[in-house]
Parts: structure tokens; sequence; C-alpha cells
């Protein structure tokens, strides 16, 4: 488990079966220093997110109990317009009856925006390397094509 400014970061964790049966919540996971989790992140490649997505993972977000759940997608266009309103009330009446914040986006707009809050980018993508490097999970073929985009 990694440590992460006064809470763990789960590591990533290779998906060979669903969450429900891994007994996670997302792809990745964020629990206080006390094991609780309370922000997980749902990544879909190349899916588009529609209100039968959110209707699908609902139960799984209420029943998580957490403050925040991502659901971010590659596809470069995220959200259907027709799902948009569906979306948009379905996601205030989780807040409202649950508690929890959810956030449909896709993942490169949602890493442009975060990654502009680091106060030093060579800092961080140092240890992004070093993370990247020891973690046994991540095969050799990813971290390849990392060190192929950044000669």
């Amino acid at each position: 488990m990694k440590k992460f400014k006064g809470c763990d970061l789960l590591d990533l964790m290779p998906h060979n079966s669903s969450d429900l049966k891994s007994g996670r919540f997302g792809d990745i996971q964020v629990q206080d220093n006390d094991g609780n989790v309370f922000e997980a992140i749902e990544i879909k490649h190349d899916i588009q997110l529609t209100s039968e997505l959110l209707i699908q993972l609902k139960e799984k977000i209420i029943s998580s109990g957490m403050k925040t759940y991502y659901i971010l997608s590659t596809n470069e266009k995220s959200i259907t317009a027709e799902s948009i309103n569906k979306i948009t009330e379905m996601i205030i009446e989780i807040k409202n009856k649950y508690g929890c914040q959810v956030i449909l986006n896709g993942v490169a707009s949602t890493l442009k925006y975060y990654l502009r809050l680091i106060k030093n980018p060579d800092h961080f993508v140092h240890n992004y390397v070093d993370l990247l490097d020891k973690d046994t999970d991540i095969p050799y073929n990813l971290k390849h094509k990392w060190n192929e985009l950044n000669k």
C-alpha cells in the first residue's frame, strides 16, 4: 500500500475478475488511515459514459458509502448527448440520498485538470517514474511504452 498525504492509496490491481468478486469498488481506491475507502476511480477504456452504465454502477456506488466516485473513460466523446439529462438527474439523486459525489468525465481532461494543480511537475514525474519502476503489477510492455513516449 502506498502512503499519500495522510491516507493510504491502494495499489492498482490488474483485473482478472469483476470488482464485485474482488471486493473492490473501482480500479483505484483511496482509503483513510482507518482503512475506510472514501474515494474510488473506475476507468473505462473506449466506452462512452451513458445513463445505462451509471445505472449498472449505481448499486456499487450506493453500497460503497464513499464520498467521491469517479467514472472516467478514454473515449474522446465520453458522455453521450442523449444521456446527459438522465445522468445529471442520477448524479443529483445519488448525492442527495447517499452523500456521494459522482463525477463522470474523460481520462485525458481529468488528468489535464488535476495535473495543473501540481506545484512541481518535475518532482511529480520523478516520483511517478520511481513508482512505475517498482510496481511489479505493471507489465513490461506498458513500462516500455512509457519510456518510448518520454524520449
